[in-house]
């Protein structure tokens, strides 16, 4: 496991991590009066993230969530 600190267990404040790259996919369909329709994918590929040195989670890096769909309806009155 990638530690960011010394042998010392002192933390030296520097983490390097590999980069983590989404693609995410979205559509919209307004064909119908006062209707509309969207649907996403989001992480299409389902990438994991890097491992954070310093703890088991962190959301400032990524979302633990992986692929994720959503479908949605609006309509207007």
């Amino acid at each position: 496991r990638v530690t960011c600190s010394n042998p010392n267990g002192t933390y030296y404040g520097i983490c390097r991590v590999k980069e983590y790259v989404t693609v995410d996919l979205s559509t919209e369909y307004r064909g119908f009066k006062n209707l509309r329709l969207s649907a996403a994918i989001r992480n299409i590929a389902n990438s994991k993230p890097s491992d954070d040195p310093l703890s088991t989670f962190n959301t400032a890096w990524y979302q633990p969530q992986g692929r994720r769909y959503s479908v949605g309806a609006q309509y207007s009155f």
